[in-house]
């Protein structure tokens, strides 16, 4: 082959592989890193720990028990959740756990234990929440730290940046 016909090869290569990149970029396929800043997620996630996310493409009930990377009101730095309740879907907070539409909920994973009478009596959750409709309730897997759903309510999904998916 004539190299000036490889050189021209070569080129619309790379412009098709930069092209690519792009798409890929704005499609929101590629993964992002955080890291955990505090005692938040304890014991599941430790300080330090570094995770790749990415944005929310799924069905929204994929998202139940899922850890996602949250913005919340007030200007705060984004944090990692669980995701507790889906849009629509009634909360209740007492004493015996969470209870969403009337039946007690538990995550399928250990080390998720919720000491509610702490937050009944500084809360004061006696009747259930709604879910308002592209809001999702979300919770710290460590129920001692920081302010979740608990403090502001459901967090509009816009505020939601990704879900997690592996660790680094």
């Amino acid at each position: 082959m004539p190299k000036v016909r490889i050189a021209k090869l070569r080129h619309t290569a790379g412009r098709a592989l930069v092209v690519a990149l792009i798409c890929l970029a704005a499609s929101g396929c590629v993964r992002r890193e955080f890291a955990v800043r505090d005692d938040s997620m304890m014991p599941n996630l430790q300080p330090g720990t570094r995770f790749s996310w990415e944005p929310i493409r799924s069905d929204e009930s994929d998202l139940l028990w899922r850890i996602v990377v949250a913005e919340l009101p007030e200007g705060e730095p984004a944090r990692v959740f669980r995701v507790a309740a889906l849009p629509g879907e009634r909360v209740r907070l007492d004493h015996h756990g969470l209870r969403v539409d009337g039946d007690m909920r538990r995550p399928d994973f250990p080390g998720m234990v919720y000491r509610f009478e702490a937050f009944e009596a500084r809360f004061g959750y006696r009747e259930y929440y709604k879910v308002p409709e592209d809001c999702f309730y979300l919770l710290h897997d460590n129920p001692l730290f920081g302010r979740d759903s608990r403090a502001y309510g459901a967090v509009p999904r816009e505020r939601i940046k990704g879900v997690f998916v592996e660790r680094r």
